[in-house]
């Protein structure tokens, strides 16, 4: 069976009494172009630990397990696990997972590339997960919307910029985005989509305190990202006097300020608070 054939994976999903649930954001990739992308920009080898969201019907897990020592996928819809178990049960490099990966603790998984065919629905909160973790993975090589990426990859400066934006760029650089056609999938997803390859940083990360620390002041400054930076730090009850010793202009608007500059702030806030104590 040819799972990058539509006619194929109709039926299979047939066979296995199985409808594309959309508020799972089920798309099946059939577009063997697209997945051997995919596999390309992963840049997996023969000792990676590669972890899956997704599988759904398992096309890209076996290219996954040809490359890599071991895989980890994670599926939440239960006829498509239950078909995945009985499909896979042989594999020696492949433990599956039935739930939802929102629930699980990614960090009691031993991997070092995460690559996924992402479900929309789930797909910026996974990623912030990812971005968040202790020892973040070394790519992440993903399908998502192609805001989504727009997002990832944006500058400051620019209306897609944001939260999402930092929170990546902290740790990654995106290497590449390849745009995917709604057509590549089954059933068509209303939007179009992209393949985007993050790849963590070389030396030193941003801590995992320091990661948390610049979320929180990130998140708060660009729920209101209209307002200058002076007028947020106060309605925050801090002086603007922070902003002026990160050589940060107050009239400047959250957007654009970059990654590096939100870290010193988060430096100088703290340095500050804690000479008072």
């Amino acid at each position: 069976m040819n799972l990058t054939s539509l006619s194929d994976v109709k039926a299979l999903l047939s066979e296995i009494g199985i409808m594309p649930n959309s508020k799972l954001g089920q798309n099946f990739l059939i577009d063997r172009n697209i997945l051997d992308i995919i596999i390309n920009m992963a840049c997996i080898n023969s000792c990676d630990r590669v972890l899956e969201v997704g599988p759904g019907l398992g096309t890209l897990t076996e290219m996954l397990m040809e490359k890599a020592a071991f895989v980890t996928a994670i599926e939440k819809d239960s006829g498509l696990y239950t078909h995945l178990v009985s499909r896979l049960h042989a594999a020696k490099n492949l433990t599956l997972i039935h739930s939802d990966a929102v629930d699980v603790d990614l960090s009691g998984i031993s991997f070092n590339r995460f690559v996924s065919n992402l479900p929309y629905c789930v797909a910026s909160r996974l990623l912030v997960d990812m971005f968040m973790m202790q020892n973040p993975p070394e790519s992440i090589t993903v399908t998502v919307q192609l805001e989504v990426a727009d997002r990832l990859a944006a500058k400051p400066g620019t209306s897609e910029y944001g939260l999402l934006s930092v929170l990546c760029q902290l740790v990654y650089d995106s290497s590449d985005i390849r745009k995917v056609t709604p057509g590549c999938f089954w059933p068509a997803p209303g939007v179009d989509s992209a393949v985007i390859n993050l790849v963590r940083k070389p030396g030193a990360l941003v801590d995992e305190s320091s990661r948390k620390a610049v979320c929180d002041l990130v998140k708060k400054a660009f729920s209101m990202r209209r307002k200058k930076l002076s007028t947020i730090f106060k309605s925050m009850g801090m002086p603007v006097s922070y902003l002026i010793e990160s050589e940060i202009s107050p009239d400047l608007r959250p957007e654009k300020i970059a990654p590096a500059q939100w870290i010193t702030l988060v430096a100088i806030i703290s340095r500050n608070r804690n000479s008072t104590l």
